[in-house]
């Protein structure tokens, strides 16, 4: 048994305090900008400053809705999320362009815990913001907190991408609080679109309160009551008082907090000011200014000896009917049953995907200009370094020509500097000629020679641009995109070429997150072509998307094909299955199904009184004609099989003709 840690309180108390001494400064910031706006003469000055003190009061929101929660009681982590959703668009994302969609679930967590998750949200979105790359497009960060079972899941995903190098120290803040839930986050890296995923494990207390919360939203409206049975003949036609169901019930606390409502005062029932609140005779409430209370009692004192005679009536004409009319409901029922033994299941999931590369590259030209031929299409095999398409080349041909004459034109610069220096340096020996004539030489010379490198360097640049006015294929592959036409202008680095390479092949699959969640055996996956079921091959799971996918709400998976036959083509059409774990359940056709409220059930029967009773069950699975049981049966029991859609509990039955 652990002790308690003694610091925690006084750690608590010093990020009080903190935070407040942060609180005080931002204000005080604002203080003295807001006194330098009214000394400030110009109106940019003015403008200036005005725009500084809306920044500062949209980081002191942002400041205030990363307060941690105090106190012992749960926390939703959805409403803390959006309103630190909120102070952060406020604060820096609207100014940046940035939009923010915040898609949450509700999720009680204890406050330091719920605090911990604020953080790393906020952590995650600030370096979404600071570091990806959005290019042209518009900016867009979404949030989505969710739970399945007792795992807790928030997904950071912006549109736009981040180089490696940018990777190192930027999630170290992150990492250490999800250490801190017990959790671990999980990044995804793409083209056009970044992802982290935080997941970690709800405490059993969070556990037991999302149960509870999930109860209460499938639990239904009770019905419309009376305090007091009306008998034929007392007198009372009408009820004096009829009870309004929970969610028709006027909360104190719900009057006090809309004081602006008509018909509901801040004082409490009785106060002066005060309508009360009019029930019609069927339970619906009555606005209070058409209500005419004094009327309504005289019609109730007329209605009364009425409604007396009229239950009086059909009590005597039900007395008097013939008691073998009740006779029916004790008559047995005559049904169907087996008595139910759980069998090991081998069952399968099978799923459709494509065949595509593993490895596949958009080409382009180094250089812009307009094309001149193109000898590819989609579908055309190519070699390595064979031409794709290639640009006008004239522009390119005339700077090699510039280049080549300026590498000429240095070359004699250089002999007649070679004759000077050479001259001077004879005449120096014999004192004819003085010193400075022999350093111009020398320095002339050493000039040219400078002259003649950088040449002969534009020479070669110059020669390496002609080469890149031809396209040639990096790899052997299958051109599977394009995107020029002869005659097209083109700019460099465009995408005009798709080359999916040759060698490896995986079959991609969108599959859907509930698949995750059973136990599937992922490290075999049996491949069969769908145009030749003869066709077959293994594979194995390569790749699973860390992110789920916002419009098919799947998860893409790559399963790598081990030895992939030649029939196997690019995008083909591949069906995929893997095998669940083998584990007993018990199999009953789909008739036995019946529900006790929102809950699947069945129909048992007592051996000892032949009596039936619904008994809620958890189902494992559907498959054709039969229902899989996962839960909530015993070995041996007798079920109802047919005949239960008339069954009542506690109803006699026979079971003649049992399949058992």
């Amino acid at each position: 048994m652990s002790c308690p840690d003694p610091d925690r309180p006084q750690h608590g108390i010093l990020l009080r305090e903190l935070h407040h001494r942060v609180d005080k400064g931002i204000a005080s910031a604002i203080d003295l900008v807001s006194a330098a706006v009214i000394r400030a003469d110009g109106a940019e000055a003015k403008a200036a400053l005005s725009d500084v003190v809306e920044l500062l009061h949209g980081h002191a929101e942002l400041h205030r809705a990363l307060a941690m929660p105090e106190g012992d009681v749960l926390n939703d982590a959805a409403t803390y999320i959006r309103r630190l959703g909120c102070a952060m668009r406020q604060s820096f994302l609207d100014r940046m362009g940035i939009r923010l969609t915040l898609t949450t679930e509700s999720l009680p967590l204890q406050p330091e815990r719920c605090g911990r998750l604020g953080l790393i949200v906020h952590d995650l979105i600030v370096n979404a913001a600071k570091h990806a790359y959005f290019d042209a497009r518009s900016g867009e960060i979404k949030v989505k907190l969710s739970r399945i079972g007792s795992v807790a899941n928030c997904v950071v995903l912006d549109n736009g991408s981040r180089p490696a190098r940018a990777l190192g120290r930027e999630f170290e803040i992150s990492n250490d609080l999800a250490k801190g839930l017990g959790g671990r986050i999980e990044h995804g890296f793409a083209a056009e679109f970044t992802s982290v995923v935080v997941s970690f494990h709800l405490s059993e207390r969070e556990r037991q309160a999302s149960w509870s919360m999930a109860a209460r939203r499938m639990r239904r409206p009770r019905r419309l009551k009376t305090n007091a049975p009306v008998t034929p003949g007392s007198g009372a036609g009408l009820p004096d008082q009829i009870e309004r169901p929970a969610a028709m019930r006027a909360d104190p606390d719900s009057l006090r907090a809309r004081p602006n409502e008509r018909g509901h005062a801040e004082h409490g029932p009785g106060c002066p000011g005060q309508s009360p609140v009019t029930l019609s005779p069927y339970g619906r409430a009555m606005n209070p200014r058409y209500s005419n209370l004094s009327k309504i009692g005289r019609t109730e004192r007329l209605l009364r000896p009425l409604g007396g005679l009229a239950l009086a009536l059909v009590a005597a004409a039900l007395g008097g009917c013939d008691d073998r009319a009740a006779s029916p409901s004790a008559r047995a029922a005559v049904v169907r049953t087996e008595i139910v033994q759980p069998r090991d299941r081998q069952s399968s999931l099978t799923l459709t995907g494509e065949v595509q590369a593993r490895f596949r590259a958009d080409l382009s030209f180094r250089v812009s200009g307009r094309v001149l031929a193109r000898y590819v299409d989609v579908g055309t095999h190519v070699k390595a370094g064979e031409v794709l398409a290639i640009l006008d080349p004239a522009e390119q041909e005339a700077d090699v020509d510039a280049a080549t004459a300026a590498v000429l034109a240095a070359e004699s610069q250089l002999r007649v500097a070679k004759a000077t220096f050479d001259r001077q340096t004879a005449l120096i020996a014999s004192g004819f000629t003085t010193r400075t004539a022999y350093d111009q030489a020398q320095e002339g010379l050493r000039t040219t020679e400078g002259a003649l490198e950088a040449a002969r360097a534009q020479l070669g640049t110059a020669k390496d641009v002609l080469g890149y006015t031809a396209l040639r294929a990096e790899a052997d592959g299958v051109v599977t995109a394009r995107s020029v036409e002869t005659g097209q202008v083109v700019q460099a680095a465009q995408p005009v070429f798709s080359l999916a390479q040759d060698g490896d092949r995986d079959v991609v699959f969108d599959v859907y997150e509930s698949i995750f969640l059973g136990a599937a055996d992922r490290s075999s996956v049996s491949l069969v072509l769908i145009s030749d079921a003869t066709v077959t091959a293994g594979g194995q799971v390569r790749e699973v998307s860390p992110a789920v996918d916002a419009r098919s709400a799947t998860i893409r998976v790559k399963v790598a094909i081990k030895d992939p036959p030649a029939a196997m083509t690019l995008g083909s059409a591949v069906a995929g299955t893997v095998r669940v774990k083998t584990e007993p359940q018990i199999a009953l056709p789909w008739r036995a199904l019946m529900a006790a409220g929102t809950s699947p059930a069945v129909w048992t029967v007592d051996p000892a009184t032949r009596t039936a009773s619904l008994k809620p069950v958890t189902v494992g699975g559907y498959e054709a004609g039969e229902v899989l049981i996962k839960a909530g049966l015993d070995p041996g029991e007798r079920v109802v099989v047919d005949g239960g859609k008339l069954l009542s509990v506690g109803q006699p039955v026979t079971y003649e003709g049992d399949r058992s």
